[in-house]
């Protein structure tokens, strides 16, 4: 059993899109993953409501919004007992919950976009991490680049700044394949579909980063 989260100092970055991503293309190959929608603004819920009831986001999204941390922990706790993959997309910001529920989990995912205004909140919520973690060898934390485009400069530039940052702050994160800025993301959720679902380049996608997660494993 595999526990994932997606940790992010602000919303806006993708973590809802890599959850689905992750989810989809683990159940296309068999697994029995849970999705926990831990984000007050239960995105993912929502995602999973647009598509067909058989659909993957619609089996696999549960609601984890709770108040209470213990109630979250008892929510992680059943899912990991049910499931192969576990992956929490959790509140943004420097709440405590989300904090120690990455701490606890086995791959911490950090979802950025190219924007200094992304950067500087991602590098704030690496050092809380790595505060907290310590000299365990566990979460391990990937960076994720999100919503780039290969063509502008930012784009391009995006996974050096991110191993920069790792380098800065002293954590031995893995920079990741990331989603790029694609219209199709977006219509994953009008259909209310996974990437492995809709198809073309985002199941690619998000293959590439289900697989570079399990290797970090």
């Amino acid at each position: 059993m595999a526990f994932i989260c997606l940790a992010k100092r602000k919303g806006g970055v993708g973590a809802s899109t890599i959850a689905a991503a992750l989810a989809g293309a683990w159940v296309g190959e068999g697994k029995r993953v849970v999705l926990l929608d831990g984000d007050p603004q239960q995105s993912l819920i929502g995602w999973a409501g647009i598509g067909e009831e058989g659909g993957t986001l619609a089996s696999v999204t549960r609601p984890a919004v709770f108040d209470d941390d213990a109630d979250l922990r008892r929510a992680v706790d059943q899912a990991k007992a049910e499931a192969d993959h576990v992956i929490l997309d959790a509140r943004p910001g420097l709440h405590i919950q989300a904090i120690m529920q990455a701490i606890a989990s086995d791959v911490a995912l950090l979802p950025c976009g190219p924007s200094p205004l992304d950067i500087k909140p991602l590098r704030e919520l690496l050092e809380t991490l790595h505060q907290l973690r310590g000299d365990k060898a566990r979460p391990l934390i990937g960076l994720v680049p999100t919503r780039y485009s290969a063509r502008t400069r930012l784009g391009r530039e995006l996974p050096e700044a991110l191993a920069e940052i790792s380098d800065v702050v002293g954590v031995a994160a893995t920079i990741m394949d990331g989603l790029a800025l694609r219209i199709g993301y977006a219509e994953c959720v009008l259909e209310g579909q996974t990437p492995e679902e809709y198809g073309g380049v985002m199941r690619d996608e998000a293959r590439a980063l289900a697989a570079a997660v399990e290797g970090m494993l």
